[in-house]
């Protein structure tokens, strides 16, 4: 199921729903695209860290998601970037 109060798991786009619904078992988790016109899910892609903050491009041809594999981060400043 999808946790529809986490802001970070889904985004809105033409036609329908990019979503991470909570892991099940396993198998790991996924990304899933609900058509709003078929009502119809289907699974985009299988991960094995945990995603969440998906984005979209406006073309639909690609996804952009954090991952959570490791308890640590990294913070870097980069200047004069161009």
């Amino acid at each position: 199921m999808l946790n529809i109060n986490d802001p970070f798991a889904f985004a809105l786009a033409e036609g329908g729903v990019y979503f991470i619904p909570r892991r099940e078992s396993k198998s790991g988790y996924n990304i899933q695209f609900l058509n709003t016109v078929t009502g119809k899910i289907q699974r985009i892609a299988s991960l094995e860290g945990e995603p969440y903050a998906p984005t979209v491009s406006p073309d639909q041809r690609w996804i952009l998601y954090a991952q959570s594999d490791r308890g640590i981060s990294n913070l870097m400043l980069v200047e004069d970037f161009r």
